[in-house]
């Protein structure tokens, strides 16, 4: 059986969405890492928000990414 070769190209459009999707994603892991790092015996409500919020943006970039990759495989 011959392999078949897969070609996919890469647009500008969608670099710019996957470069832009990848640096949100990666700076809301680090601010959540650093402030999760501070060793404080009591977080304040607002800090909560925040880290709950940058969790919930991560998970979100995630799975942007992961659809990006699958979404121009397809």
């Amino acid at each position: 059986m011959a392999d078949k070769e897969l070609t996919i190209s890469l647009t500008r459009r969608f670099k710019i969405v996957f470069n832009s999707v990848l640096i949100v994603t990666v700076l809301s892991m680090i601010g959540y890492s650093v402030i999760f790092a501070m060793d404080m015996a009591y977080h304040s409500e607002a800090l909560i928000g925040i880290t709950n919020s940058l969790l919930t943006i991560w998970k979100l970039g995630f799975g942007a990414l992961i659809g990006l990759i699958g979404g121009k495989i397809m």
